[in-house]
């Protein structure tokens, strides 16, 4: 999985963060990532922003620190943040959102590039269960 190594130089706490997007998905070799997103918690958040302060965009809200996208919100698709964080599944020492929830994320947004993630999500809890 591309951008880890950007990822642990921020050394973050992991009980604090999520790793979304597509990285549930490259974790497990089921497609590439083209980059980092992580969700983070509000404590966590209201840190980096005053550090990264110059790397804040506003539309949606985030950080972007060169191959990573950090957030404090996600689209709603029905499971809190602190949940997400809370529940995360360590992988290689790092906090992945579960597929679960992947999928649920998915199949709200339901957009065309969505199609092949879910059918990738369904195919490998499927075949892990």
């Amino acid at each position: 999985m591309k951008f880890i190594n950007e990822l642990k130089k921020l050394n973050l706490p992991t009980e604090h963060y999520v790793l979304f997007g597509s990285a549930p998905l490259a974790i497990r070799n089921l497609r590439e990532n083209n980059d980092l997103d992580i969700l983070v918690s509000d404590e966590l958040w209201q840190k980096l922003l005053i550090k990264f302060s110059t790397h804040f965009h506003n539309n949606p809200p985030s950080l972007k620190i060169g191959n990573l996208e950090i957030f404090n919100t996600w689209i709603d698709f029905g499971v809190e943040k602190t949940i997400l964080i809370k529940d995360a599944e360590f992988i290689d020492d790092l906090p992945f959102v579960k597929l679960k929830y992947f999928l649920l994320w998915k199949k709200k947004m339901n957009r065309e590039k969505d199609k092949l993630d879910i059918k990738l999500s369904e195919t490998y809890l499927g075949n892990h269960r």
